[in-house]
């Protein structure tokens, strides 16, 4: 297993993710290229050899605090644990900067994900002011602690 940022060479596999799992977003190849080249986010990989398992990104601010705006695992390797190992490690990498905060926003009946996020030690922050495709968003938080990185 394989973590680090993501490479222009990811790009098919990630749009077929974000097609899937994201299709509210509408990215396309061009959008998601310009992404990995943005300052302000971070896109990362999980391969399994040479394959990409997920991805995941990360989005900052001025404020001290983060995004995740993206998580994803490759349906057909679901159910392996990687959706976890893949948040542990996106934490981890924003462990090593000056976030203070890392947040995202889930759709109120995707229980599956909102587990997962708790899991990793994100808890409930609210409930945001729009929806996505016709379902109420709740805010999920997690504090930073850069003391945290495990070897």
């Amino acid at each position: 297993m394989i973590f680090g940022k993501a490479r222009k060479s990811d790009l098919v596999e990630i749009l077929k993710l974000v097609e899937k799992d994201f299709s509210y977003t509408g990215f396309d190849r061009k959008k998601l290229e310009q992404r990995l080249s943005d300052s302000d986010l971070a896109v990362f990989r999980l391969s399994l050899g040479k394959r990409l398992a997920g991805f995941s990104e990360i989005e900052f601010f001025d404020d001290g605090s983060a995004r995740l705006n993206a998580i994803s695992v490759a349906e057909e390797l679901r159910g392996r644990d990687l959706g976890k190992k893949l948040l542990d490690l996106t934490v981890r990498e924003l462990r090593k900067t000056d976030v203070e905060r890392v947040f995202l926003l889930v759709k109120r009946d995707n229980v599956i994900a909102k587990n997962l996020y708790a899991q990793c030690g994100f808890r409930f922050a609210g409930l945001h002011d729009r929806t996505i495709d016709n379902s109420a968003i709740e805010r999920m938080e997690l504090e930073i602690n850069p003391e945290m990185i495990a070897n």
